[in-house]
């Protein structure tokens, strides 16, 4: 059975221990969550793939084009309050940011379409299923000449491996 005095010293403790957390790095810690619950939503395996696989359109949003045709528009500033938008094609996705920003003149349209021209479209990972860009230059670093039967069907050199393992147990009956 527990003494008043060690209820008293366990609030002391709990009080101490909440006083010494630090609010803004548990804050980051939660923002940095949102941004990769973002790139999940987005199909990526992290909100730094995500950024750099997108084009960014100003600086509170970004353009993606998807490995299955659509294409997105979201925010890393306001995806607390606001999903990314989707469209079937780039002309859907052209009248969405007419609409969506009110574009003044000629020149802000003709930015939007050289925008929406520059965004390559990504591809499914066939071993992970995640997206990808690729175009993005560090793919270039694991060695597109390596030798793996398709390179390009993986998101990284760890998909690839995973996939040359398990059609190696496949072939000697290993699994």
């Amino acid at each position: 059975m527990k003494k008043d005095g060690d209820v008293i010293n366990g609030m002391d403790d709990w009080e101490s221990t909440l006083d010494n957390i630090d609010w803004k790095e548990v804050l980051q810690e939660i923002d940095s969550a949102l941004l990769d619950n973002l790139a999940a939503e987005l199909g990526f395996r992290s909100y730094e793939l995500l950024k750099r696989a997108s084009q960014m359109l100003t600086p509170d949003y970004y353009l993606i084009h998807l490995s299955d045709g659509r294409w997105g528009l979201w925010s890393p500033t306001h995806y607390k309050h606001q999903d990314p938008i989707f469209a079937h094609s780039r002309e859907e996705m052209f009248a969405l940011i007419q609409d969506g920003f009110q574009l003044p003149n000629e020149e802000a349209v003709q930015y939007v379409q050289e925008t929406l021209d520059s965004v390559r479209q990504t591809q499914r990972c066939i071993q992970c299923g995640f997206e990808f860009d690729p175009g993005d230059p560090l793919r270039e670093e694991w060695g597109m000449e390596s030798g793996v039967k398709a390179p390009e069907q993986f998101c990284s050199p760890e998909c690839a491996m995973e996939s040359v393992v398990k059609q190696l147990k496949k072939d000697h009956g290993w699994e």
